[in-house]
C-alpha cells in the first residue's frame, strides 16, 4: 500500500521534478509505478470508446454491461457474428449515456444531464458500492475512499466524478500538511503560499512564531469550513480554539487591489486523468470582490470581514456596499 501511494504521488510530478527526487533518493520505482503498456493500451481504448459514446452516441446494444463482461476473466473472446440478414436493414438507434445520481442531492446535475440527453438510472441496491453495470457515469457529492472504489469494482467505460482520496486536497488541514511536506522536499517550487501551520499538530511551532513576531497577523480557518464561516484573525496562539482542527496562515497585509478593493481570482479546470495528467482549462474565470475599501489590517478592523474576506456568501450581506464593518458568521 505504501508503494502504491508513493508511486501515485510521484506520477503527478513533472519529469524535471521527478529527476530531482530520484537523485536525492526520495522516490523509488514501485510495481504500481512501473509502466504497464498492456493496461495503458486497454484503458486508452476504453477511454476512446466512452468519449465516442459521449460525443456521438453508439448502438443501443453497446452497453457498459457488455464491456464489463468482455473484460471478465475467461470471457475475453466474443462469439462469432451471425450471418448477415438479407433485405432491408433496420437502422439502430443511438444509445444515450446512462448516469446514476443516487448519491447526488443537487438538482442542477440532473437538469444538466437531462439537457444533454443522458438517461438517469437508479441502482436497486442502496449501498454505496452497488454497481449493476447499467450506468456510464456516477455522480456523487462526497469524496470517495480508495476501499469504496475497490469494492465498487468499476468496469471499463464507467467513470466517477471524483478521484480516490480527494480529501487530501479538499480539506484545509490535509491540503496544508501536503503543501508543507512538499515544501520541505522542493523548497524552490513550493514557495508560492504563505507560512502555514496545522492545529493542533503545529501549535508549539505556531506559539513560538507568535512570541517572536508579536506584530504579525494570522488568518485562521476551520478544517471543514466554507463560505467564510468560522474565519478569524489573530496575533496570539492562545486564541486558537482547543477543540477541532484549524489552519493558520500568515496574513498578506499588502494584497493586489482593484480600485481600492481586495479581490481573488479563480480559474476552473477539469482533470480527467492523473496518469497521464490531462487537464482542461475553462476559458472563463471568476473574480470575487470585497465590498469595503481595503485598509492595512490592524486591531481596529480585524472584525471587518467585508474588506478582508472575498467570500460572496459574506459580502452579499453588506447592505451599505462600501462602509461599515461586519463580523464573520459563526
Amino acid at each position: 500500500e505504501e508503494g502504491w501511494v508513493r508511486g501515485a504521488e510521484a506520477d503527478v510530478l513533472d519529469s524535471q521534478t521527478m529527476a530531482g527526487l530520484r537523485a536525492e533518493g526520495l522516490v523509488e520505482a514501485t510495481p504500481a509505478h512501473r509502466d504497464d503498456r498492456e493496461d495503458e493500451d486497454a484503458a486508452s481504448a476504453a477511454d476512446t470508446a466512452l468519449e465516442k459514446l459521449l460525443a456521438e452516441g453508439g448502438d443501443e446494444e453497446e452497453t457498459v454491461q457488455d464491456v464489463g463482461k468482455a473484460d471478465a476473466p475467461g470471457e475475453g473472446v466474443s462469439e462469432a457474428p451471425s450471418p448477415a440478414v438479407k433485405g432491408k436493414r433496420k437502422r439502430k438507434k443511438k444509445a444515450r449515456v446512462a448516469v446514476n445520481l443516487d448519491t447526488c442531492s443537487y438538482g442542477v446535475v440532473a437538469e444538466v444531464a437531462t439537457s444533454l440527453g443522458w438517461r438517469v438510472v437508479e441502482e436497486e441496491d442502496a449501498s454505496k458500492t452497488a454497481n449493476s453495470g447499467k450506468w456510464n457515469v456516477k455522480w456523487t457529492d462526497r469524496y470517495v475512499f480508495s476501499q469504496t472504489l475497490r469494492d465498487m469494482k468499476l468496469r471499463r467505460g464507467q467513470r466517477l466524478n471524483h478521484f480516490p482520496a480527494m480529501y487530501e486536497v479538499a480539506f484545509k488541514c490535509r491540503m496544508a500538511s501536503n503543501l508543507n511536506r512538499m515544501r520541505k522536499l522542493l523548497p524552490d517550487l513550493y514557495k508560492f503560499y504563505p507560512d502555514t501551520w496545522v492545529m493542533p499538530e503545529d501549535f508549539a511551532a505556531f506559539q513560538k512564531v507568535t512570541h517572536e513576531h508579536r506584530n504579525r497577523t494570522y488568518i485562521v480557518k476551520p478544517n471543514g469550513g466554507c463560505q467564510g464561516a468560522g474565519i478569524f484573525f489573530t496575533r496570539r496562539a492562545a486564541d486558537i480554539p482547543k477543540d477541532g482542527r484549524w489552519v493558520a496562515q500568515r496574513y498578506m497585509n499588502r494584497p493586489l487591489l482593484i480600485d481600492g478593493y481586495k479581490f481573488d481570482m479563480r480559474v476552473y479546470v477539469l482533470i480527467t486523468s492523473v496518469t497521464p495528467l490531462r487537464v482542461y482549462v475553462f476559458e472563463e474565470g471568476l473574480a470575487r470582490f470585497c465590498t469595503t475599501p481595503y485598509e492595512g489590517i490592524s486591531t481596529r478592523n480585524t472584525d471587518d470581514v467585508y474588506q478582508h474576506l472575498t467570500n460572496y456568501a459574506i459580502n452579499k450581506n453588506n447592505q451599505g456596499g462600501g462602509g461599515g464593518g461586519g463580523k464573520a458568521p459563526p
